[in-house]
């Protein structure tokens, strides 16, 4: 079986990397990945170098931006170059995860050339971005749906997808969080605050300032492709040293996924900043803040009141929660549906499989 994988940043790359591993060890897998966006640009780190597996193709696309133009070129020129890239490789089935327009242009080629998809953590909403809308339009055009609740899996149904198709395996994120490493620090707080893509809200210096005097020490990231501080000499991008770090923390401020779903699952509280992440599943240790001091402050002394220190020491709703086996869930589910996939009528089978 010939699977390709698709990754297009070091973020999802991160979150890939545990079921691209079980990929590469199964001898009944010829694992292709194909390595696209920002891992091939020198402004955002280069980070195809931090790859620790082969890389079947680099897919290079015109990343100069931002804007709508640059990015509707470089999609343009990402379906045109997937396209070619299956031809040669000819895959069976092509593996994405998340809502990235790199991602959104290689299913389209995926789905024109007759290839099916497996795609993770659909069935999501972030209502202030226009990821929101590739998330949904891959969702349409893949076969396998991997998704990270039992409310995601319902809205994938909604989409039309063959409930038998859809299957709930948790946050793949959650896994390898018995891995972590510990780091010696005390009393400080992540800082990881992204541009709103529909609101194309300026990075808060005010803010930041704010933040960098009530802790002792903070880690910030402004860009989402800031990595230099996970870069270690002998390995590259480290996710074990993220987790460490964020295990370690008082707090992690700001908009980031890694807020909503690996901070509740290590025990950490969020503040979420702004409406980036507004339509997701919100576990009890989130506090919500709005994209000014006087909210965010307010938050902060929610964070070390005595009520909200007492409750994160219950269990508290934990949507992502997962047993750390998210990733074998979904290898294991692939090897044994992808022969009933029927490329004409979706997912076609006359078992239904339990969920």
């Amino acid at each position: 079986m010939r699977i390709a994988t698709i990754t297009g940043g070091r973020a999802e790359y991160g979150l890939l990397e545990p079921l691209i591993k079980l990929f590469e060890q199964d001898p009944d897998i010829d694992h292709k990945l194909f390595v696209t966006g920002s891992h091939l640009s020198p402004e955002f780190g280069h980070t195809v170098d931090y790859i620790n597996y082969p890389v079947a193709e680099k897919i290079e696309i015109v990343l100069s931006g931002n804007t709508p133009v640059s990015i509707s070129k470089a999609m343009g020129l990402a379906m045109i170059s997937f396209g070619e890239a299956y031809e040669r490789h000819k895959p069976d089935l092509v593996v994405g995860l998340g809502d990235r327009f790199e991602l959104m242009a290689a299913v389209s080629a995926a789905h024109v050339a007759g290839i099916p998809v497996a795609h993770i953590h659909g069935g999501e909403i972030t209502t202030n971005a226009y990821d929101d809308a590739f998330r949904h339009s891959i969702t349409k055009m893949s076969h396998l749906h991997f998704v990270a609740t039992s409310e995601y899996r319902k809205r994938v149904q909604q989409l039309g997808e063959f409930p038998r198709s859809i299957f709930n395996v948790g946050a793949i994120g959650c896994d390898g969080l018995k891995k972590r490493n510990k780091f010696p620090y005390s009393r400080y707080a992540i800082y990881a605050y992204y541009p709103e893509t529909l609101e194309n809200y300026s990075f808060n210096k005010e803010i930041k300032d704010f933040i960098e005097e009530q802790f002792d020490s903070v880690c910030l990231i402004t860009n989402g492709y800031d990595v230099s501080w996970l870069k270690s000499k002998n390995n590259g991008y480290n996710r074990r040293v993220f987790l460490a770090l964020l295990e370690q923390a008082d707090v992690i401020i700001g908009n980031s996924s890694a807020g909503i779903i690996e901070a509740p699952a290590l025990g950490v509280p969020t503040i979420n900043i702004g409406d980036r992440q507004e339509g997701r599943l919100m576990a009890g240790s989130i506090i919500q803040a709005e994209a000014n001091l006087e909210s965010v402050r307010a938050a902060i002394n929610k964070l070390y009141s005595d009520d909200f220190q007492a409750m994160m020491k219950t269990d508290y709703y934990k949507p992502y929660g997962s047993d750390g086996n998210t990733a074998q869930r979904i290898k294991d589910i692939i090897k044994r549906e992808f022969p009933k996939i029927n490329m004409k009528k979706g997912f076609c089978d006359s078992i239904m499989v339990k969920i």
